[in-house]
């Protein structure tokens, strides 16, 4: 007991160099966490915009009559218009363009944005119950949107994740709505229009 009493004191390091290695070491993945955080939040939030865009589009569409291609035909570029604007090209005047942030018109569909083929309406008939002689008719609004990435470092992990397009994150909103037609529609009445729901 006198021994280890009488051995010499060893020196204490001094901590204060060691908590700056543990802070470098530490805040890079901290940064990189939360801007994984701010760009999931930005998709997640143009994800929810992007799908009631579609649902509003589908309901606006599902109260004009269709029976024939022709009436697909109108109505499905009247509801594109309202969708993604005027005469269905993609500008500022439609639902994406005001639910949707941010909302980037794209030169192609590959590219990141909305691109000119991206968005599509379309109608079917399908009988209401087999053997009823009654038919009715659906509408499909589908859209397909290249989020930009902004944030270099996770755009390049979520580049890896998604294997879409470059510099993007693919999302994607289609909603289906009956058409408010009259309930009794025969098949003579839906016979203008050729295609059939799956």
């Amino acid at each position: 007991m006198t021994r280890s009493l009488m051995r010499p004191a060893r020196p204490r390091s001094d901590p204060s160099g060691q908590a700056l290695v543990e802070f470098a070491l530490v805040f890079p993945i901290v940064v990189l966490m939360l801007a994984a955080i701010l760009q999931f939040g930005l998709i997640f939030s143009s994800q929810i915009g992007l799908t009631n865009s579609v649902r509003e589009a589908a309901r606006y569409g599902s109260v004009l009559s269709v029976i024939s291609d022709t009436d697909a035909a109108a109505n499905g570029a009247q509801v594109l218009a309202y969708l993604v604007g005027s005469g269905g090209v993609c500008g500022p005047s439609g639902l994406l363009s005001t639910n949707v942030h941010p909302f980037v018109c794209a030169a192609t569909d590959s590219d990141p944005g909305l691109g000119p083929n991206s968005a599509s309406v379309s109608h079917c008939k399908y009988q209401n119950v087999t053997g009823s002689g009654t038919y009715s008719v659906r509408i499909s609004v589908r859209v397909s949107y290249n989020h930009p990435l902004y944030l270099p470092i996770v755009a390049n992990i979520i580049d890896a994740m998604d294997g879409g397009t470059p510099g993007s994150f693919r999302l994607t909103a289609n909603e289906q709505m009956r058409v408010e037609n009259r309930p009794d529609l025969s098949a003579a009445d839906v016979g203008g229009l050729s295609q059939t729901c799956a």
